[in-house]
Order: C-alpha cells, then sequence, then structure tokens
C-alpha cells in the first residue's frame, strides 16, 4: 500500500537541512499561506515527489538551532531571555524592550511578523533581521491594536503616561479627554478619527501622523453594518460606519431619517438608489447593485434548484464573493440569466461548458475561475484505492 503525507498549515517554517520526517512516504504536499524553507530541504523534498503549494515562499539559509517563540500575536523581548546561537521566530509581533538588545545580540538571526522597537535603540548589533522594523517614541507605551478612547481609558489611564497607538486611535468622547488632559496624558498614534471641534480643542495632548475628522456629533456604528431604522432610532441621525455598509432595497426609505451617513470602506446600494443616498451620504467607495444582494463571505455553492426557484420567483442577484464559490454542474446557461453580475476577490469554480456564459456577468474581480477538476490541493487530499493518507493540521508548522 502507498502511502502521502499532507500538511496544512497557515504558516511552515522549515529551516533545517533534514528530510527524515518526509521519508517513508510515496508522495506529499505541504499546503500553506507562508513558506520560509532552507534551500537544500527545498530541493530533497522536489526529489521526493513532494508539492509545496503557497502563495508566498521565501528560501532561507540560518545557522544555529531555532527558537520557536510560539503561537503568540505579540511578544515581549526583554534581557531573561537566552537566544545564544540560536535562530529567533516569532509568527506573531516581536516587541523588543530596551533590555532585550542583550538576548537578541547573541541570536544568529530574527524572523517575525513584524519588529517594534524603542527608537532610540540601536539594531545594528543584531545578525540579521527578516522583518520589517518599526520604532514608537521612547517613554511611551506601545499600543498595537486599535484603540478607542471610552470611559475605560480615562480611568486606566495613569497621571503623566504616554501612549503610542501603532494604529488608529478613536476619540470622540470629550468628556474623556478632558480627564486625559487634566492628568497630562500624552498621546501619539498613526492615524486618528475624531470630530473637527475635538481635533482644534485638545491638539496639545494629541499628535498623529494622519486624521479623519468627522463633522457636527457623528456616533460610531460598528465595523460592518446593513442600514435599516434601527440604525437611526439607536444612533442618532448622524453616523459614523467604520467598515461597509449594506442598504437592502426593502429599507431604501430610512435614508430619509439621517442628516449625515459616512462610511469608511464600500456602501453598496441599490443602484435606483444611488440619488437618494448622495444626498446624505459619504463612503470611500460606492457599489451599485441590482436585484438582491448575496454577500459570500467564506464557502458557498450555488445549484440549479437554487437559480430556479429565484428566477420563477422573479428575483436575481447581484454576487459579491470574498472566498470561494462552486458553481454546480447542474447549473445551465439559462440560470445564469438571473445573476445581473458578479464582483469576486478569490476562486470561482465552474465547469468550462458553463464559464463563457458566467464570463459575461464579472464586473470586477482578483482571483481564479477554474474548472472543478484544476484543483492541486483536491488532488493531494484525495486517496487512491489502496492508499494510506496520514494528515497534519496545524497553524504553523515548524520543522
Amino acid at each position: 500500500m502507498s502511502k502521502k503525507l499532507f500538511v496544512n498549515c497557515g504558516m511552515a517554517v522549515m529551516l533545517k537541512d533534514d528530510a527524515t520526517m518526509f521519508e517513508g512516504y510515496d508522495r506529499g504536499m505541504i499546503n500553506a499561506g507562508k513558506v520560509i524553507i532552507n534551500s537544500k530541504l527545498q530541493s530533497k523534498l522536489s526529489k521526493m515527489n513532494y508539492n509545496i503549494n503557497s502563495g508566498n515562499i521565501s528560501t532561507l539559509d540560518i545557522e544555529g538551532n531555532i527558537f520557536n517563540l510560539g503561537d503568540k500575536e505579540n511578544i515581549n523581548i526583554n534581557d531573561t531571555m537566552n537566544f545564544e546561537n540560536c535562530f529567533v521566530i516569532a509568527k506573531g509581533i516581536m516587541i523588543i524592550e530596551s533590555s532585550g538588545i542583550k538576548a537578541l545580540e547573541k541570536a544568529t538571526g530574527i524572523y517575525a511578523k513584524a519588529v517594534y522597537y524603542p527608537e532610540s535603540l540601536n539594531l545594528s548589533s543584531i545578525c540579521k533581521i527578516y522583518s520589517d522594523c518599526k520604532s514608537y517614541p521612547d517613554g511611551y507605551k506601545l499600543i498595537l491594536e486599535e484603540f478607542i478612547l471610552d470611559e475605560n481609558s480615562a480611568i486606566n489611564i495613569k497621571e503623566n503616561e504616554n501612549i503610542f497607538v501603532a494604529n488608529k486611535m478613536i476619540a470622540l468622547d470629550e468628556d474623556v479627554l478632558k480627564t486625559l488632559g487634566e492628568k497630562n496624558v500624552k498621546l501619539k498614534c498613526q492615524s486618528l478619527l475624531t470630530t473637527e471641534g475635538l481635533f482644534k480643542k485638545y491638539e496639545n495632548i494629541i499628535k498623529c501622523d494622519s486624521y479623519v475628522l468627522l463633522p457636527g456629533n457623528h456616533k460610531i456604528v460598528g465595523e460592518d453594518i446593513i442600514l435599516d431604522e434601527f440604525i437611526s432610532a439607536i444612533y442618532g441621525n448622524d453616523i459614523y460606519i467604520k467598515g461597509d455598509m449594506i442598504l437592502r432595497p426593502k429599507d431604501v426609505d430610512c435614508l430619509n431619517e439621517f442628516n449625515s451617513i459616512i462610511v469608511e470602506g464600500c456602501a453598496k446600494i441599490p443602484f435606483s438608489s444611488i440619488k437618494t443616498f448622495n444626498k446624505v451620504g459619504k463612503a470611500k467607495k460606492i457599489l451599485p447593485y441590482k436585484g438582491e444582494l448575496l454577500d459570500i463571505d467564506g464557502v458557498d455553492v450555488i445549484s440549479h434548484e437554487m437559480l430556479k426557484a429565484a428566477k420563477d420567483a422573479g428575483i436575481s442577484y447581484t454576487i459579491l464573493l470574498d472566498g470561494k464559490l462552486k458553481i454546480n454542474e447542474d447549473v445551465t446557461v439559462e440560470d445564469l440569466s438571473c445573476i445581473e453580475a458578479i464582483y469576486y476577490d478569490g476562486v470561482i469554480e465552474v465547469s468550462d461548458s458553463l464559464k463563457p456564459a458566467l464570463m459575461k456577468t464579472i464586473r470586477d474581480g482578483d482571483g481564479i475561475i477554474k474548472n472543478f477538476h484544476d484543483d492541486i490541493v483536491n488532488k493531494y487530499i484525495s486517496q487512491e484505492p489502496d492508499e494510506e493518507c496520514v494528515k497534519i493540521n496545524t497553524g504553523i508548522f515548524i520543522l
């Protein structure tokens, strides 16, 4: 009986010139979002009938042992750690404290998603850094995530504390800003979202590289929302939507309830309602659509039964795909007449006979439109008769 090995992971780090674990298999695949591999091992695997499927492959030859810092999103490095003669790997973000330079000076190299360090720290004594390095002001507490100044911030931030946000900071509560000013707090950020009035009034405590200023007293609404009458009832007539917005045909009349709508992302609006929206709304991007909006985030299937039922009911669709969509082989060219348009970012699987008709519905796309049987991953996952398959599924695979 033949054997095969299938490794499926988000990131594969294979920096040792050691193919021992791959021996004993007739074939195999490493399917990963990102691969970092030793050049000698890469050559060996090719000769051993292994396939590496990844959109991001880097070849890297290192010295010393591998020190894996694990799957943590943020890892602080200080002088209590010992990396002598080790190549240090962090799946997440490495934050080098002032004392951490001593530990890293003895390392043979570093790989991380990103490296943050105090701007006065000299990294030249570290052997090799295979990461984007970003500095932050000395004497400032580093915050990597989006930071909202709210009531908890007013309580938790200490007097005379300095905060640097390596992301977006949202400051819309004047009471909080007043409290932080009284505490002699200094704030710096890469980007700031606030109102025109607050920006002028509190520019002495907030410094930023870029900013978005909202007029009036806009309330922040969640990142991705469906706009309807309940939004105005909850948040008022002036709103700022952090992400994307969907307006369904049945909710078009709710636009009359608003004085101002600002959308940071994409506003998906029925084609017939664009003029009405423009009277009260602004968006970074507007996507007009016809029929019903079918928003697919992930994996989905479209069948003959689904499209026939829609056509019989007089329903048409605009499809927004972020992921993978399979058009079943039972779908006919006539069925596709109820698809107004397709915007896709990902993969669409369709039969060769149906592909020409489907292409007429494509308005914009970034990804692949392919036949069902062109999937190299499925080729390796599927088992042949009398074949044993060993599968490894993990977030990060380190050899």
